[in-house]
């Protein structure tokens, strides 16, 4: 199983990165768990709308290579630890190569939520 972890937006802090990776080392070795940074698109220099639109090509490149995308976004479902252990279980089962994406707006098109 592959888990990758997608995040668009600004650099984070160090204490952040020291966080992620003490949790990374807990992961058994064959989750293949990876993190892919990707940096926001300037809003300033170009509509917001093609910059929306670039962020949503970049987060579908960068996951191009999973067969199950899971956006985090404020209008999601709330789960549980023992709920997402349960998620994380079945993906292994059937050999899902999972994209976490972090940080991705609702966007228009190409939208990761129309993506099948």
């Amino acid at each position: 199983m592959r888990i990758n972890l997608i995040t668009i937006g600004k650099k984070m802090p160090s204490w952040i990165n020291l966080g992620i990776e003490h949790y990374q080392k807990q992961l058994p070795s064959y989750y293949n768990f990876t993190i892919t940074s990707l940096e926001s698109q300037n809003r300033k220099s170009s509509s917001s709308e093609n910059s929306k639109n670039l962020e949503a090509k970049l987060l579908l490149e960068a996951a191009s290579d999973s067969t199950l995308l899971i956006a985090f976004d404020e209008l999601g479902k709330q789960q549980t630890s023992k709920q997402i252990s349960k998620s994380i279980e079945s993906w292994q089962l059937k050999g899902e190569s999972v994209a976490l994406m972090i940080g991705c707006l609702l966007y228009t098109s190409p939208s990761p939520r129309d993506r099948g």
